[in-house]
């Protein structure tokens, strides 16, 4: 639920379209393409992006995962 209403901030039209999508063999790059698709200028290259292209598995760091989840909440719900 929470991940709907994340997707509906970006664009409303996001969690629709990813439902009609969404089956066994649905990939991480064809959501993301999706969500380019609608919303190009709210989609950023993530840092490790090259290297999940290489087929080098990412490793985020943990001030990395804390930073990114924190920024995210800030987005939605505002600093306070």
């Amino acid at each position: 639920m929470l991940s709907g209403f994340a997707l509906e901030r970006i664009d409303p039209r996001l969690p629709f379209l990813l439902s009609e999508l969404l089956s066994e063999n649905t990939t991480a790059e064809e959501v993301l393409q999706v969500i380019q698709a609608v919303s190009p200028k709210s989609m950023t290259t993530h840092p490790n992006a090259e290297a999940e292209r290489e087929g080098e598995p990412l490793e985020p760091t943990k001030n990395d995962t804390l930073d990114e989840t924190r920024s995210n909440a800030k987005g939605m719900f505002g600093s306070s």
